[in-house]
């Protein structure tokens, strides 16, 4: 039988291991495209805090926005809900009275309980 040298010894086994090294890379590439992707876990809707008084008024009104049916104002959290709450809040921060801020909803959004 013939003996190898120290040197071809050597080589086969770096040969052996980077073989080893690109079939588990061409392995996990396999597994990580077949494999079927994890949704991203849904984003928390946190509708905005407002204070009492723009609840107050809000609770006159029904949301406007005509898909969330008969839901009142105070409670909805959909977009129109936020940007109407987030008007009473801008226009209280403007020192209109309630009155006002009322007749106004009711001129540009309609939806009033009253």
């Amino acid at each position: 039988m013939k003996q190898r040298s120290r040197g071809q010894n050597t080589l086969s086994t770096i040969l052996g291991v980077t073989l080893l090294i690109l079939l588990g890379f061409v392995a996990g590439l396999i597994v990580n495209r077949t494999s079927t992707p994890s949704s991203p876990p849904p984003k928390a809707v946190v509708a905005p805090l407002y204070s009492p008084e723009v609840l107050a008024i809000a609770s006159n009104f029904i949301c406007a926005c005509g898909q969330c049916g008969e839901r009142e104002l105070v409670a909805c959290t959909c977009d129109t809900a936020i940007r109407e709450k987030n008007y009473i809040r801008d226009l209280l921060n403007k020192d209109y009275d309630r009155e006002t801020i009322v007749t106004t909803l009711k001129t540009m959004f309609g939806g009033s309980k009253t």
